[in-house]
């Protein structure tokens, strides 16, 4: 069958199953007002998402929202992706309520293209990805964690992590040389996994403190003689498994302002240079 919704406001109290006729969604607003599974078709697949506070939504699709998900209760489904801004031009596309949670779902991908900058939810994410068409700014809106973060865009898209605390507890990729991140002094990051630094954008600029601890070895790949300053401004790496683990970089050198440490508190945990280059901005290219 087909439904045309324009701008009306849609509530189910069960199942949402779209991928077997037409839904034309305008800018309606789908309501989940009782836990239930969601299934539709095409990209984007929904306008304006809202789950009330209570409420599990399970997904057996990927949704595609093209403008604002709002998630008051729970969002699952490990084998599929929430888009939000999927193609649009909002600057918010993801609220998450104080007792909203979307970590069940594969990955959560922002994806607008009509802005310049957009806004990501403080909150805790499975894959986090950041995505864009032209050259723009997310900005964090809190501190987050997430299994793992990378960026789908080779655009200019810059990530504004202010003061903010940063979990991840698995790898982070900057994809692009166009990508970058900026962070200030009064924000944290602590990255348990493996990281690959592609930028070689002016904009980077990381002053945070940052941690890898790891309970495993990890494989390094630094941005190196690519920037033309410090990558970090103090950089630790140390083992969270009581027991030695190996930091190795590969392809370029590591660079930071003011301190390095590798440490532990009962084992031997090394930072293996690979006879990269290691030290301050003003450091021989790699």
């Amino acid at each position: 069958g087909t439904l045309t919704a324009n701008a009306s406001t849609i509530t189910t109290n069960g199942n949402w199953n779209s991928s077997g006729g037409t839904f034309t969604f305008g800018t309606s607003t789908v309501v989940f007002a009782a836990s239930g599974t969601f299934q539709g078709t095409g990209a984007p697949n929904l306008y304006n998402l809202t789950v009330n506070a209570s409420v599990t939504m399970t997904l057996l699709g990927s949704i595609f929202s093209q403008n604002i998900v709002t998630v008051n209760g729970t969002i699952t489904g490990a084998a599929f992706n929430l888009n939000v801004g999927y193609s649009g031009s909002q600057s918010t596309p993801l609220v998450v309520g104080g007792a909203g949670s979307i970590s069940g779902v594969l990955t959560t991908r922002y994806n607008q293209v009509s802005v310049t900058s957009y806004n990501v939810a403080a909150t805790s994410y499975s894959g986090l990805r950041l995505d864009g068409d032209a050259v723009m700014t997310a900005t964090l809106q809190g501190n987050i964690t997430a299994v793992d973060l990378s960026w789908l865009s080779s655009s200019a898209l810059g990530l504004i992590a202010g003061a903010n605390t940063v979990a991840i507890t698995g790898e982070t990729i900057i994809t692009s040389a166009a990508n970058y991140i900026t962070s200030t002094a009064a924000g944290s990051w602590t990255l348990s996994g493996n990281w690959t630094n592609n930028s070689t954008s002016s904009s980077w600029s990381f002053a945070a403190p940052i941690i890898f601890n790891s309970s495993i070895d990890q494989t390094m790949t630094f941005a190196g003689a690519n920037l033309a300053g410090a990558e970090f401004n103090n950089v630790t790496f140390t083992s969270s498994a009581g027991t030695a683990q190996t930091f190795t970089m590969a392809t370029r050198g590591l660079r930071w302002l003011t301190t390095l440490t590798v440490s532990d508190t009962s084992s031997t945990t090394a930072l293996a240079s690979a006879d990269l280059a290691l030290g301050a901005a003003a450091d021989a290219a790699d």
